[in-house]
Formats: structure tokens, sequence, C-alpha cells
């Protein structure tokens, strides 16, 4: 196990998890914000899965299982390096049964102590499209700074970014 919050448990990914994420995005509403939108296929969904297993051996971090108290797969979350910059970036996505929860708040704010506790990072970064009115709100809740839009495969993203420094603002 990576973590652990009052609601929610994480840990790495392993190719035993690959039915949860071919499920996590067969759902086009949750992938309406990714690159890939509509349902993924179960190749790209096994290029993802062994990103996150390779990132977690060589980085010592990843995207995450995330499951609640009672072994549930809700989704995932966690960090990965950005391609275009290399900065390390924070992401969440949920299986929509399971947003308005509170989820991705929770266990952003237990994943930023955590990045910091555990790496020499000086600070993270997080992107949402600038319509998804929801991520952004769980991004300023966790007490990231807006910083600007960009273009994130030609749709306008808003960045956020959180120095270590500023940590104590998490709540």
């Amino acid at each position: 196990m990576i973590l652990e919050t009052p609601r929610l448990t994480l840990q790495p990914f392993t190719l035993e998890d690959l039915d949860n994420l071919m499920q996590l995005h067969a759902d086009p509403e949750v992938n309406r914000f990714f690159k890939a939108q509509g349902a993924w296929p179960e190749e790209f969904v096994k290029q993802c899965l062994t990103g996150f297993i390779n990132d977690q051996k060589t980085l010592g971090y990843s995207k995450f299982k995330v499951s609640g108290n009672d072994g549930t797969f809700l989704g995932r979350t966690g960090f990965s390096l950005w391609k275009e910059t290399g900065e390390t970036e924070l992401g969440y996505c949920f299986k929509r049964e399971h947003w308005g929860k509170g989820y991705a708040t929770e266990v952003s704010q237990a994943l930023v102590r955590w990045i910091f506790d555990t790496t020499d990072l000086e600070y993270i970064i997080a992107f949402a499209a600038t319509e998804n009115v929801a991520s952004r709100k769980v991004l300023e809740k966790i007490g990231m700074s807006f910083t600007d839009t960009r273009l994130v495969n030609n749709v306008p993203h808003a960045f956020y970014k959180l120095a270590r420094e500023e940590v104590a603002r998490v709540a």
C-alpha cells in the first residue's frame, strides 16, 4: 500500500488490474476530457497500465489504484511526468458513479503531502480542461495556484502549480 485516507486506499497497479482500468475507461463520459475519448481500446489501456507499473519502478511514484475501504475499485490517481516539460503532474480519474463524493479532493490532499514527504521535488503541476469546472475546483481546494491557460491536444487547459513551501496551505 502507498497511502491510506479515511475512506480510500492507494496501491501500485499490477498487470492483474487490467480489467479494472478497462471498466474505468469504457465509459466515454469518464474519458470526455482526455486525449483518447470514447471507450478506450484494450491495447491503449494495456500501454497505460504498463506505463504506470514502469513509472513506479523507475520514479518511485506513478498513477495508483484507488479502492474504497471495502476493496471496491473506484479509479486511479497519482503522479506522472508530463512529457511536454518533464514536470511532475498530479492527476485523477474516478468511475462516474463515484463522482461528487469528495474522493478526488480527499486523495489529492493526501497525495500532495505524500509526494513532498517522499521525494525532493520542489513543486508539482496539474491541469484540467478549462470547461472541467469540477476538476479545477479540486485543484483549487487542495491549494494549487492557477498559472496560465495552454492548449493540450488543441483544447484549452487551465494549469496549476503547488510548491513545496506552499504545502502548509493544504488543509
